[in-house]
């Protein structure tokens, strides 16, 4: 009889066990910079306006339709990841550092406004992990009508593994590919210095 007890009683610790380390559905993903590469070059034309035109930081806002702490989700069942963090403070402070990386150097008053709008950062997990950034950018001076343009940024990272370090990574890198699709628009080169765009 003890020992069907201490074998019920360890045959219930070692599901316990398993439950925990089973358990990979992520509730609180700490939003780190992670796996992406180094600030994308402009191209000449951008370059070229970034030194010769003062831009002023506008408003850096989240414009998600989507609950504001979901930042991905599990292809297989469903489940939405989400965080604890500030998405919006996590992708405006670094959008600010790519660009800077660029060559912007932002003050106020400047020859043109640059706002921006986070429309989506998420990243679903299937048999990779895809990300997307999408985000709206706004330049607006007093020489011309002022341009907005989207752009969406993509990352593919492989495994299933539900670790957030492939999330991060995954967010880090779409990203990236977003701002540097900016970064050689010619259109953009244009509307910093308040040039027609079409």
């Amino acid at each position: 009889m003890k020992n069907f007890a201490l074998l019920f009683s360890l045959s219930a610790l070692f599901s316990v066990m398993a439950a925990g380390c089973g358990s990979s559905q992520i509730t609180d993903l700490p939003l780190v910079w992670a796996g992406a590469a180094k600030p994308p070059p402009p191209s000449a034309a951008v370059a070229s306006a970034f030194t010769t035109v003062a831009i002023e930081p506008g408003d850096f806002k989240d414009g998600r339709t989507t609950p504001p702490n979901v930042v991905g989700t599990y292809e297989d069942d469903g489940f939405k990841v989400t965080t604890k963090g500030d998405v919006r403070a996590f992708w405006a402070g670094r959008e600010r550092v790519l660009l800077e990386g660029a060559g912007v150097h932002f003050q106020t008053p400047g020859g043109a406004r640059l706002d921006a709008t986070l429309l989506q950062l998420d990243v679903l997990e299937g048999s990779t992990f895809n990300g997307t950034a999408r985000m709206t950018f706004t330049v607006t001076t007093r020489s011309a009508q002022p341009w907005s343009k989207s752009y969406d940024g993509h990352s593919k990272r492989w495994g299933r593994t539900h670790k957030p370090d492939n999330f991060d990574e995954a967010l880090s890198n779409a990203i990236v590919d977003a701002t540097r699709q900016l970064l050689v628009d010619p259109a953009f080169a244009a509307a910093l210095q308040g040039q027609p765009t079409h």
